[in-house]
């Protein structure tokens, strides 16, 4: 077994060349046993308001027959259309199998705004948003299934002190973002197959405005935010053909909501998760990526505190199998904690990404990358902004049939900026 790692101890180096290093390609003397194993957890740096280190591996066997250059895999999102296509039975023209799913949760039910009184009377709260639940579950050769969150509504805005000297009534609360679910199969005996899943929670509302008081009275508070709404998203593909297999899930966190004014606390982002992710074949190609990215945190001002990012992990989250080639990638992404002004700060979301994978096919490449949330910035007189997250890599192949390759690049979040008095937040680890 070969095994590699070298890590960089530059984070400012060129991303071509953290491209160029993150290669660890093996293959055993005898040209068919391949192993290899990348751990980019370490950390190192951890300097008040700079960038995480990158660390990754590289090293080659012994044996003459060499990896082709690496290349980055990149899967995008695009439309999908109707294809014509020709029948060998039947008459005239078919369309090629396709299956849609999307699915968008119930809007919000915005908020009521305070009466004009002494005090002013509260706003009213902000609807959450309703869930959604999309399905494309078929045996055509190209399933996608989209499901969105709906956004949470602002609070309703506190009515203003009246006569002269009253106090302002109080901000409402946002309601919460909705979560979203999302899950695509598709199972062939003929052909290419392929699933997308995408998952996509809804943004929580901001906290309402304060009322105004004139003369001597006092401005009502601002309202709390609603948070995030929580994604799953989950897609596999079997193909008991030759054919190939092409699996993507995407799951999207939603975003906290922000502070009332003065002194509403902001909303914390919504999380993150995959179900089922995997692609068989019985020699095509297969590829599997799975996208988790946590919800961002609310931005916060006056004393209320800003909201945190959501953590992100997966460990083994997607699979595949195939006598042909074969790439796994995992993306792990943590939320950035929210800004702030003199409330307490958020706290950037951590992200892992672990995967480990046997086979036995012509080639195998796994590719994990985990990037941490950045910590939310601080504009006041004192105090420390927020720190980076953690991110953590590791990646490892086994092939018995053919080459291996294993890559993991792992970041850690950007310190936030102090402003005004403050002082900058540490860069996190990686």
């Amino acid at each position: 077994m070969l095994t590699a790692s070298r890590r960089l101890r530059n984070s400012l180096l060129p991303m071509l060349l953290v491209l160029t290093l993150g290669i660890g390609a093996a293959k055993g003397a005898d040209g068919v046993d391949a192993s290899l194993s990348i751990n980019a957890g370490d950390g190192y740096l951890t300097a008040p308001g700079g960038q995480a280190g990158i660390s990754s591996g590289l090293q080659s066997g012994s044996s003459t027959s060499t990896v082709p250059p690496y290349r980055p895999l990149i899967v995008p999102n695009r439309p999908w259309r109707f294809v014509g296509s020709t029948v060998t039975s039947g008459i005239g023209n078919n369309v090629a199998p396709l299956l849609q799913d999307t699915q968008n949760g119930t809007p919000c039910t915005p908020a009521i705004n305070g009466e004009p009184g002494d005090p002013g009377t509260p706003g009213g709260p902000g609807g959450s948003g309703g869930s959604a639940s999309a399905s494309a579950i078929s045996g055509d050769s190209s399933n996608s299934a989209t499901a969105n969150g709906a956004f949470g509504c602002n609070g309703g805005t506190g009515g203003s002190g009246s006569p002269s000297g009253a106090n302002g009534g109080d901000g409402g609360d946002g309601g919460n973002g909705g979560d979203a679910d999302a899950t695509a199969q598709t199972t062939i005996a003929s052909g290419n197959g392929s699933a997308t899943a995408t998952a996509n929670g809804g943004n929580g509302g901001a906290g309402g405005t304060g009322g105004f008081a004139s003369g001597g009275g006092t401005p009502g508070d601002g309202g709390d935010a609603g948070i995030g709404g929580n994604a799953t998203a989950s897609a596999t593909v079997a193909n008991s053909s030759g054919g190939s297999a092409t699996v993507t899930a995407t799951a999207n966190g939603g975003n906290g909501g922000t502070g009332g004014n003065s002194n509403g606390n902001a909303g914390d982002g919504g999380t993150a998760t995959l179900g089922t992710v995997s692609g068989s074949s019985t020699s095509g190609t297969v590829g599997v990526t799975g996208n988790v990215n946590g919800g961002n945190g609310g931005n916060a001002t006056g004393t209320g505190n800003a909201g945190s990012g959501a953590s992100a992990s997966l460990t083994n989250a997607v699979d595949g199998s195939t006598t042909g080639n074969l790439t796994l990638t995992q993306n792990v992404t943590g939320g950035n904690s929210g800004t702030v002004q003199d409330g307490l700060n958020g706290t950037a979301g951590d992200a892992s990404s672990s995967l480990t994978k046997s086979s036995s096919s012509s080639s195998l490449f796994v590719n994990t990358f985990a990037g941490a949330g950045n910590g939310g910035s601080r504009n006041s007189g004192s105090g420390v902004a927020a720190s980076g997250g953690t991110g953590t890599a590791l990646s490892s192949a086994t092939n018995d049939a053919g080459s291996a390759r294993a890559q993991a690049d792992a970041r850690g979040g950007i310190g936030g900026l102090g402003s005004n008095g403050a002082d900058g937040g540490a860069g996190g680890d990686s």
